[in-house]
């Protein structure tokens, strides 16, 4: 049985946990984990709704899930996190949830820490980082620096796995290189300069792909409207949820063939009192 400190999904988690205990004891089933649970879920559909992803798992039974997995007390503070943190539905609610799961020294959600800014200096470093997220042999920078978009040089490529290996977000394989944390966080002060500079990267991105890349494989809808202060808060929080879904459907697709970048910019244009203090 893997380690609860290796999960992003408690749904994972609890299918996992039941499989290995099933493999030891062939009369385990839903209803005897249940009733390891609270003796009264035993004949409740809740178990199989909350594995089956149809029902949540709500905060007064997190902590009995964790004592009938006999969990200890910083895996029992995982889960409780790990649930709150698939559970949320805005953004912000999971970012700080991740962070949270980034804190703990096994677990797989890596934070990036003031002495790793330099990760998102360049915007190579991040796509590179996803590239061999789905590619594991390939090591040659030439060939690397032809498959990514806009074009970068061999040199700049080498210089990339160079700080990913020094980072520890990627390892060297038999052909090439696996990444070894598949999801990253930046703590809560990531919004000065390196912050800024790298937004702005992926602007200059998105201009460069809107002349050179085929309609097909990129969109851009653009709305200008009129809204309450009340209004755009509507849509701030929308925009959030989405990112949030998003981030559902990433974690879902296993057959991952390239790298994008999704960029969503929301601004003013027209004079708000205090928008540039």
């Amino acid at each position: 049985m893997r380690s609860i400190f290796e999960y992003l999904d408690y749904r994972a988690f609890l299918r996992d946990f039941y499989a290995y205990e099933k493999s030891l004891n062939a009369s385990f089933s839903y209803r005897a984990f249940a009733a390891q649970i609270m003796p009264s879920l035993a004949n409740s559909g809740l178990l199989s709704g909350v594995l089956k992803g149809q029902r949540n798992l709500g905060a007064s039974m997190r902590g009995k899930f964790a004592r009938a997995m006999q969990l200890k007390s910083a895996e029992s503070q995982f889960f409780e996190l790990l649930v709150q943190f698939n559970q949320a539905k805005e953004l912000e609610d999971k970012n700080q949830f991740f962070l949270q799961l980034a804190s703990f020294r096994k677990s797989r959600a890596k934070l990036v820490s003031d002495g790793h800014y330099k990760f998102y200096s360049r915007w190579y470093y991040v796509v590179l980082w996803n590239y061999f997220g789905m590619e594991h042999s390939q090591k040659n920078p030439e060939k690397i620096a032809k498959a990514l978009f806009p074009s970068v040089t061999a040199g700049e490529v080498a210089e990339g796995i160079e700080l990913l290996l020094q980072l520890g977000l990627i390892t060297k394989m038999a052909n090439g290189y696996g990444v070894v944390e598949k999801h990253v966080a930046t703590d809560a002060e990531f919004r000065g300069e390196v912050a800024m500079q790298y937004n702005q990267q992926l602007l200059n991105l998105a201009s460069t792909a809107l002349h050179e890349v085929r309609p097909k494989f990129r969109r851009l809808n653009t709305i200008v409207f009129s809204l309450s202060e009340e209004g755009i808060a509507k849509v701030q929080e929308r925009a959030m949820s989405f990112f949030a879904e998003l981030q559902g459907i990433i974690e879902r697709d296993k057959k991952a063939d390239r790298v994008y970048s999704l960029a969503m910019h929301l601004f003013p244009n027209t004079q708000i009192p205090t928008m540039l203090e």
